[in-house]
């Protein structure tokens, strides 16, 4: 997922229910669906805006690009 996050900067995230290690190859960051930012991606679509707490402050997401990869390959 590729999210533009309070019109700042834009992020590549993927969601992982597993464990993972990231690679320093990797241009994108793994998240949990339990944090709060993979909570509020779950079900929202490209062109939406989700909004989420961290550490007691709010920040909004755009979401510009999705793409779903294979579990068996992430």
């Amino acid at each position: 997922v590729e999210l533009l996050i309070d019109k700042k900067s834009v992020k590549k995230v993927k969601l992982s229910n597993n464990g993972y290690k990231q690679s320093e190859s990797e241009n994108f960051t793994y998240i949990s669906p339990d944090s709060p930012i993979g909570s509020a991606l779950l079900g929202a679509k490209v062109g939406s805006f989700v909004t989420y707490d961290v550490n007691g402050k709010s920040h909004n997401a755009e979401i510009v690009s999705v793409k779903v990869s294979d579990a068996k390959s992430s």
